[in-house]
């Protein structure tokens, strides 16, 4: 590729990632957070639709996370919202790395992963992403995921 041809690809990258990251914070937060009733038992089946889409959104941006890392010549070039994305991203996926089972346990892993990675890529660029790699979380993922 030339470099006018992935100069627009950083662009292109945090349009799908904000598409996939207000459609997490919709069914990860405010769905949930209007879903709380003892009427009938159609929330709770809500809540649980509501958490998939999350989950499905996380796993996708992480998806384009990963593309970026393989087909960008500088990941540096990711605007610093990518961090902010790949950290709710970790945040939605870290339950699922104690799954029961192996396909979504070694999903969430490669997720992880490739988020942390981002993270710290952008570490430079955004003082919240540069506190979450110094954090204990993003230790923790680290020591706990490492490979």
């Amino acid at each position: 590729m030339h470099k006018k041809d992935t100069s627009i690809l950083p662009k292109v990258v945090l349009i799908d990632i904000v598409y996939h990251q207000c459609l997490c914070a919709l069914h990860s937060s405010i769905v949930p957070l209007f879903s709380w009733s003892t009427g009938d038992g159609s929330w709770a089946s809500a809540r649980q639709v509501s958490a998939q889409i999350a989950y499905d959104h996380a796993c996708a941006a992480s998806t384009v996370l990963e593309s970026a890392l393989t087909y960008l010549p500088d990941a540096n070039s990711l605007p610093s919202f990518v961090a902010y994305a790949a950290y709710c991203g970790c945040a939605i996926q870290i339950p699922f790395l104690w799954s029961s089972e192996p396909r979504i346990r070694d999903r969430a892993q490669k997720n992880v992963r490739t988020n942390v990675k981002i993270i710290r890529i952008l570490a430079k660029l955004w003082k919240f992403s540069a506190l979450l790699v110094g954090s204990h979380i993003i230790r923790i993922f680290l020591v706990l995921h490492a490979g």
